[in-house]
C-alpha cells in the first residue's frame, strides 16, 4: 500500500457543480458503503417515492468480478435523481449522506509511487464547460481530502512504458514528460503533436505512408465501432437509454470520420487545453500499454469528438460523450496498442 505523503491538486483547475445531472445517468453506482446504505434504508423518502418503493433503492451488480450492492437504476438513471435533475438523497438527508463516489464526482484521484495523491477532473462531466468558470478546485475540496484518498481511481506503477520495448522509472517519467508537458500546455499549441514528438524522440522509425495511416485509422475505428455497437445493444437491453444514446452517437462519429481527413481537431482551444492538462496530471495516459499508444488513441478520440460538434453544440459536450464511451483503460481490451503507436507517429508527420 502506498503511503500518502502529499495531496496535489491540478494547478489552476476550476470546477463547481452546475446541477447538469450527468453524473446521475449512464453509470453503475457502487459499491455502496454499509453506513450509507443503512442511513438510506432508515429514511422514508418523499421525493421519487414512486420509483424507490416498493422495489427498494438497491440492487446487485458485478464490479471487477465481484457481486456488490449498487444504487438501483431506472432507464439508465439513478433511482434518486428527481425530475429537476437533482439528488433526492442530497435534498432530504444532506450532501454527506450520499455515497462516496457521488460526493467526489467528477474528481479523479491517482496514487503514485512518489507518495503523492494527484487530484484532477473527469472530463466526462457535461457541466465542465460551465463549471470550469467556477472557484479554484483546490479551495473547493479542502474538507474532502481524506475521502478522496480513500476513493483513488488509479494506482501508478513504478515503471512507465513510453513505447513498446522501452521502460523508464516513474521519476524519470515526471522529469522527461509530465512536467515539460504541463509547462507547455500553458503556452500556445499544437500541444498533442509536440507531446507525441517527445515520446518519439529524435529519430523515430520511418513515417507511415498516407495509405498506411488510413489503414491504421480504419483498424482503430473498426475496433471502436465493434465496442460501441456492443455497448449500445447491451444498454438497450438494460433499458439504459443514456449509455445507449452515447454509444449510438459515437457510431455516427465513426461513420463520419471514415470519410474525413486524417485529423481534424476542430476544438475550442481552452477545452482542448483542459482535456490534455487533466489527462496528463491525472496520469490517464498511463492506463494504456504505452504513452505513445495512449497519445495515438487520444488523437482518434479528439477527431471523433470533432465529428459530434454539429449535434452537441460545443466542444466540452462533444468531448464528454467520447470520454464516456472510450477510456484509456479500455484500450488494452481493444488490442490495438501497436496500431495506435504507429498511427501516432504518422499523425505527427501528417500534421506538419
Amino acid at each position: 500500500m502506498i503511503e500518502i505523503k502529499e495531496v496535489s491538486v491540478l494547478d489552476g483547475a476550476r470546477w463547481h457543480c452546475v446541477c447538469s445531472g450527468c453524473c446521475c445517468g449512464g453509470y453503475l453506482y457502487g459499491p455502496i458503503e454499509d453506513e450509507v446504505a443503512e442511513r438510506i434504508e432508515n429514511h422514508r423518502f418523499s421525493g421519487n417515492a414512486h420509483l424507490i418503493y416498493p422495489q427498494g433503492p438497491f440492487e446487485t451488480a458485478e464490479i471487477h468480478g465481484e457481486r456488490v450492492r449498487v444504487l438501483r437504476r431506472v432507464n439508465g438513471r439513478c433511482v434518486f435523481q428527481s425530475e429537476d435533475r437533482l439528488c433526492v438523497i442530497h435534498k432530504e438527508l444532506g450532501f454527506d449522506a450520499k455515497p462516496a463516489m457521488c460526493r467526489i464526482y467528477p474528481l479523479n484521484v491517482t496514487l503514485a509511487p512518489d507518495g503523492v495523491a494527484y487530484v484532477s477532473l473527469n472530463m466526462e462531466c457535461e457541466g465542465f464547460s460551465k463549471g470550469c468558470k467556477g472557484p479554484l478546485l483546490v479551495e473547493e475540496i479542502g474538507d474532502q481530502l481524506d475521502l478522496l484518498v480513500e476513493q483513488a481511481t488509479l494506482f501508478v506503477s513504478e515503471e512507465i512504458y513510453p513505447r513498446t520495448g522501452q521502460k523508464i522509472s516513474f521519476d524519470a517519467y515526471l522529469d522527461r514528460f509530465e512536467r515539460p508537458w504541463l509547462d507547455r500546455l500553458e503556452s500556445d499549441g499544437p500541444w498533442l503533436k509536440s507531446m507525441i514528438a517527445d515520446v518519439c524522440g529524435d529519430a523515430p522509425e520511418a513515417f507511415p505512408k498516407k495509405s498506411e495511416m488510413i489503414q491504421f485509422r480504419n483498424e482503430i475505428l473498426n475496433k471502436i465501432e465493434e465496442l460501441s455497437a456492443s455497448e449500445a445493444q447491451k444498454s438497450e437491453l438494460e433499458n439504459d437509454a443514456i449509455d445507449a444514446g452515447f454509444n449510438r452517437s459515437l457510431l455516427l462519429a465513426v461513420e463520419r470520420l471514415r470519410g474525413g481527413a486524417l485529423s481534424e481537431l476542430l476544438f475550442d482551444r481552452e477545452v482542448l487545453r483542459a482535456e490534455l492538462q487533466n489527462a496528463v496530471f491525472g496520469k490517464a495516459f498511463l492506463r494504456a500499454h504505452s504513452l505513445l499508444s495512449a497519445l495515438g488513441f487520444e488523437a482518434v478520440k479528439l477527431a471523433l469528438a470533432a465529428q459530434l460538434l454539429p449535434e452537441n453544440g460545443d466542444s466540452a459536450r462533444a468531448l464528454a460523450v467520447v470520454n464516456r464511451c472510450l477510456r484509456f483503460s479500455s484500450l488494452a481490451n481493444l488490442e490495438i496498442d501497436e496500431t495506435c503507436e504507429r498511427y501516432a507517429v504518422g499523425w505527427m508527420q501528417e500534421e506538419k
